[in-house]
């Protein structure tokens, strides 16, 4: 398989802005409720996940990251050659 230009690989450089974009979504705000007994465990589980956890909830960077590669890998246009003759035919994918 090769590669008309490796040029598009510098996008590569927006996953990690997309990684940084959803670190940085904004937290919840507080409210005050009248009663904190339901809300004390809530709490304890939420402080518990761990940073993978986290990462593992946001499905839409996932998808996000996932369409970036795929936009970068057609930019790249890749093509397959064929054929054991001189003249080398490529299919383009």
């Amino acid at each position: 398989m090769t590669f008309a230009s490796l040029l598009p690989l510098v996008l590569l450089v927006g996953v990690p802005i997309i990684i940084i974009l959803y670190l940085m979504k904004p937290k919840g705000t507080r409210k005050v409720v009248p009663s904190v007994l339901l809300w004390k465990n809530a709490e304890r589980n939420e402080k518990s996940t761990t940073f993978s956890k986290k990462l593992i909830k946001n499905i839409l960077m996932f998808l996000e990251i996932l369409a970036l590669l795929f936009l970068i890998f057609s930019a790249m246009s890749p093509a397959i050659k064929r054929g054991m003759s001189g003249s080398a035919k490529s299919t383009i994918i």
